[in-house]
């Protein structure tokens, strides 16, 4: 189970990057960039990805800064919860994984970038999660209060059986009962 839950949120693939440096991460079939976030414990494993980095023979790279930079954050269209780790260092397997909790929403080009060594090796223009809606810990009305709920129940039913939404985790273009199955999972969930 949880193996399908992170390829939902993760497809696998291999890309080079301009750097020398290939990474095995994430991608869509169609070519759009998007991450999941969850609004969960950072150890859930609901949101983990794991990020590896190889140089041009596909050796790993060890020691490798590695650094998740959420631009939606800026624009409030993404709240992480309190302890989410955004960098780190690679393994002698050039691995690191990361579980970023968090919620909202943001459909902007570069919205989530993972940077080595300061090098972008891969984007993604869209960021969702079933955390959509509320009011955050201000009193900020249309914002993620990092919890799924009834407000959050409510935007998805209004987006179920559409085209691509906020609330399309797995990318295939619909909001359908594969995306209702993940929401239904992580009801009530909470930073």
């Amino acid at each position: 189970m949880k193996t399908a839950l992170i390829l939902l949120a993760l497809l696998i693939a291999s890309v080079a990057s301009a750097s020398a440096q290939c990474i095995c991460c994430s991608c869509t079939l169609d070519g759009t960039m998007r991450a999941l976030l969850v609004p969960a414990n950072p150890l859930n494993p609901l949101g983990a990805f794991t990020v590896t980095v190889k140089d041009n023979a596909c050796n790993p790279l060890p020691n490798i800064l590695v650094e998740v930079i959420v631009k939606g954050q800026v624009t409030g269209q993404i709240r992480l919860c309190a302890g989410a780790i955004l960098s780190g260092r690679t393994n002698a397997n050039g691995d690191i994984m990361f579980n970023i909790p968090g919620g909202g929403c943001s459909k902007v080009v570069n919205a989530l970038e993972i940077r080595a060594n300061n090098v972008v090796i891969r984007s993604y223009d869209v960021v969702v999660s079933p955390d959509y809606n509320g009011s955050d810990n201000v009193g900020q009305a249309g914002r993620s209060d990092l919890q799924v709920g009834l407000t959050d129940f409510v935007a998805f039913v209004a987006a179920y059986s559409g085209g691509p939404s906020c609330h399309d985790y797995n990318n295939d273009g619909l909001t359908s009962l594969i995306d209702f199955t993940l929401f239904g999972l992580l009801y009530g969930v909470r930073c």
